[in-house]
């Protein structure tokens, strides 16, 4: 729900270079995980974000040979700065919208790799002397699994089977790259957990089996995946409702937003105006009165807004913390990020402020009980603290990320690097890596090279051992959007 919460920079989202005098940059944005559905106004805006992605690096990419070969030798000089700084910032951008997808507040175990394949593109040449993106899969070493000869591709799923897009239409292919499932879709979604995929033909959305045999008709303005209970969001007319698996409706489309069902049972569901949720059967459990509403933590609580204000819930819908801050997150080992008059600190379940609000800016707490956070009185430098509020690693860094997977990226001295939890070094990267994500279950990361000579980017695997990969691509996608 991008639009109701704004939260910061996932550890698995590509990190920029931190603002300096010399090098102004933009903040970074979030998103969900497959099975963890955003509202339907994020995923259309996402959707349409893929789309003129892959469409437009192939426009891109040729209009910038042919201004280069059309133009004057001074012109020529004059353009390649800008042209560098486009490609920059377009792949910049084009990586942040596929990269940011979970919840920063509490980052979930997720796989780089699905049977040990990522999807990763190429720009060839094309028989005109234009330039093309393609897409393909590459291994876990880094090298070409299945040849780059796709439009686009998406991740593969447990069934072994992944979406790719050729002469315009989607179909599957199994790890070879063999053609399961004829291309003949408009769009086509990985399949999710419950064995089905989500196609779209004759621009209405259906579900099919791994056999590629349809079991709902296509007839949806939107569908999702299936939730544990068994029902899926759909969208028909501009209103959001929820099907069984036999496309029966459950919940008539009766809703201007929604999400999928979470593990609790409950969605978040927007009407008359306000974000409240439902049960499986339709029926209030939480009368809208929000200006938006996360889903609960373990600890039962749901961050909302109210009044452009943050507080949290229990699962009568009762404030346990008034909306009285300017900023906050979901819970994350026992503590949620809260804000206030500019300054940040952390709130336990009973609302008390157990770190106080002390701080420029800080990010969520890690499985290993660290968080980061910004030092006003230390120059603006990241360091980290324990629950307790005590300095574990001084503040020293420009920029500074959540831990994942045992280890942290952090910006320092003009480079990123990575960090372990007693502050040392364990990955060093050259200064020429220009955005890098988090470490994911797997055990990989992807860092973002930049050539001084020739500015060409070039996407790279890091391995927890700190090797990287000889090849580089460029994009290497975790998820698809």
């Amino acid at each position: 729900m991008s639009e109701e919460i704004e939260l910061t920079n996932s550890s698995t989202e590509p990190l920029p270079q931190p603002q300096d005098e010399a090098t102004p940059t933009a903040d970074t944005a979030i998103a969900t995980d497959e099975n963890k559905e955003a509202a339907p106004t994020e995923a259309d805006e996402n959707a349409e974000a893929k789309n003129a992605a892959s469409d437009s690096d192939t426009q891109k990419d040729a209009t910038a040979s042919t201004a280069d070969k059309g133009a004057p030798q001074g012109r020529r000089v004059m353009l390649l700065p800008a042209l560098l700084f486009l490609l920059l910032v377009g792949t910049a951008v084009f990586l942040v919208i596929f990269f940011s997808t979970l919840n920063p507040a509490k980052v979930e175990p997720t796989p780089l790799f699905r049977e040990g394949l990522v999807p990763i593109a190429v720009e060839t040449t094309t028989p005109e002397g234009g330039t093309v993106v393609k897409w393909g899969f590459a291994d876990e070493t880094g090298a070409v699994a299945i040849e780059a000869k796709y439009e686009m591709t998406k991740e593969f799923s447990d069934n072994g089977l992944a979406p790719v897009k050729q002469s315009g239409l989607w179909g599957y292919i199994n790890t070879a790259g063999t053609f399961v499932i004829a291309i003949q879709f408009e769009d086509a979604t990985p399949f999710s957990g419950h064995g089905l995929a989500r196609v779209k033909q004759n621009d209405s959305w259906g579900y099919i089996n791994k056999r590629g045999e349809t079991v709902i008709n296509p007839q949806f303005d939107d569908a999702y995946p299936f939730a544990d209970n068994g029902l899926a969001l759909v969208a028909l007319g501009g209103k959001y409702g929820y099907i069984n698996r036999q496309g029966v409706y459950v919940i008539e489309p009766r809703y201007d937003a929604a999400q999928s069902f979470e593990p609790d049972g409950y969605a978040a569901v927007f009407a008359h105006a306000n974000w409240g949720m439902i049960d499986k059967n339709g029926e209030w459990v939480i009368n809208p009165q929000f200006d938006a509403i996360e889903p609960f933590a373990k600890n039962g609580l749901a961050l909302v807004i109210k009044d452009d204000k943050y507080g949290f819930i229990n699962r009568d819908g009762i404030y346990v913390v008034t909306p009285t801050y300017t900023h906050a997150e979901s819970f994350s080992e026992g503590l949620a990020l809260v804000a206030k008059d500019g300054k940040y600190g952390y709130i336990d379940k009973r609302g008390k402020e157990v770190i106080p609000l002390a701080y420029k800016q800080a990010r969520s707490f890690a499985d290993n009980g660290l968080a980061a956070v910004c030092f006003e009185e230390h120059a603006g430098l990241w360091g980290y603290i324990n629950k307790e509020g005590s300095v574990v690693i001084t503040a020293q860094y420009d920029s500074a990320e959540l831990f994942q997977n045992g280890l942290a990226a952090v910006y320092k001295d003009g480079a990123w690097s990575y960090i372990k939890k007693d502050g040392s070094t364990a990955i060093t990267l050259s200064a020429d890596y220009l955005l890098i994500t988090g470490f994911f279950e797997d055990g990989f990361a992807v860092a973002v090279q930049m050539s001084d000579e020739s500015g060409e980017i070039a996407s790279h695997l890091i391995s927890e051992d700190g090797s990287i990969s000889e090849e580089g691509y460029l994009y290497i996608l975790p998820y698809s959007v």
